[in-house]
């Protein structure tokens, strides 16, 4: 498409196990969608030790601080608002839960062969 904006996008943060997710998100907030899939990670990496509505409650405050410090550095961005923010934030959020997901699923995913013998 000509003139399309670009997408943010999830690599394999830890490793090469997790395929790249493009998201439909502009670029322009890759930012705040790498901050959601690093708090994702941290839910991934801590999930036997901490309670889901605990955790929660830090990736919210976590999304406020970094809003705060964005308005605090660069003032407002023309024509954003703090829901876009939020929203590619939780984009990356969930985009890298899915992405570990899809490792359950070993046969859904592409250029993957079926672990069935």
């Amino acid at each position: 498409m000509i003139n399309s904006p670009a997408f943010a996008h999830l690599s394999h943060p830890v490793g090469g196990h997790l395929l790249p997710l493009d998201l439909a998100i502009s670029a322009h907030y890759q930012p705040y969608v790498t901050a959601g899939a690093v708090a994702a990670c941290d839910l991934v990496s801590s999930i036997t030790c901490v309670r889901l509505q605990d955790h929660m409650e830090q990736v919210f405050s976590a999304l406020s601080a970094l809003m705060a410090s964005h308005k605090q550095a660069f003032g407002t961005m023309p024509g954003a608002s703090p829901h876009h923010f939020a929203d590619a934030y939780l984009a990356g959020y969930r985009g890298r839960l899915q992405q570990d997901l899809m490792l359950l699923h070993p046969n859904t995913l592409p250029g993957r062969e079926s672990l069935k013998g």
